[in-house]
């Protein structure tokens, strides 16, 4: 009993804090919440009909509506957790993906904000590191609905965008850049780094498409590239140059 005379006194306190803003129809927001009914998504349909007082004194709102599933697996969410999946601004889905990873979001929870953490590699958008399923349930260019698959979680910490680790190949090559050019062998590290187009000779001198093993390089080992050319591996003493023509 008490609980529920904590909710209904919030939803006053809601109610009256934004008595003075011009209103989304009470139309709107039963249209989106039959929108997210016939779309599967039941819970949040439900919860969006008996909270429709705290959207409608709001001009305009995005809503990331959670699954069926996450209701079942995280019952139905306080006052609070429910603020905190309305955001106070209409975010269309072309101007939601073009935000930045670290933008903030303001919830009608007060003080807390969503983070956008959608990386420039992510073909899918994210808040609070939770993917965006598709395009918005509902939309009708004050109020958009997205789903989520999950519950949002006010304690999220954005520390930064997730950075892919480099394959081994990639790290690998770095590290032999780094090595040329802090061992005499600048120029050759530059031009690795650098426009391909005007030293394309260089690689067709002096690269080939094997991996070598050091016993390969002092055994003096002879191997065969794709081209079907033989290409004699030199040791340091070797005062032979391969001649670019010959590739």
């Amino acid at each position: 009993m008490a609980s529920l005379l904590f909710l209904a006194s919030s939803f006053i306190i809601f109610f009256f804090f934004f008595s003075f803003s011009s209103a989304l129809p009470r139309q709107t927001i039963f249209e989106a919440a039959d929108i997210l009914y016939y779309s599967g998504f039941d819970s949040m349909s439900l919860t969006l009909e008996l909270a429709e007082s705290l959207l409608e004194h709001s001009p305009s709102a995005t809503i990331f509506a959670p699954s069926d599933s996450a209701f079942k697996k995280s019952g139905q969410p306080s006052l609070d957790l429910l603020l905190f999946h309305f955001v106070i601004l209409p975010l269309p889905q072309q101007s939601l993906r073009r935000l930045p990873a670290g933008t903030k979001l303001p919830t009608m929870l007060t003080g807390q904000s969503l983070t956008v953490t959608t990386s420039s590699s992510d073909r899918v958008t994210s808040v609070n590191n939770i993917k965006i399923i598709g395009s918005p349930i509902y939309d009708n260019g004050v109020l958009f609905v997205y789903g989520i698959d999950r519950f949002l979680d006010p304690s999220f910490q954005y520390t930064g965008p997730n950075k892919k680790p480099s394959s081994n190949s990639n790290s690998s090559f770095e590290q032999a850049l780094e090595t040329l050019k802090t061992t005499g062998y600048s120029e050759m590290g530059m031009n690795l780094i650098g426009d391909f187009e005007d030293h394309h000779w260089l690689f067709r001198r002096d690269v080939v498409p094997y991996k070598f093993i050091w016993n390969d390089v002092v055994q003096n080992n002879v191997v065969q590239d794709n081209a079907s050319v033989v290409v004699d591996v030199f040791s340091d003493e070797d005062q032979n140059l391969f001649d670019p023509g010959e590739l």
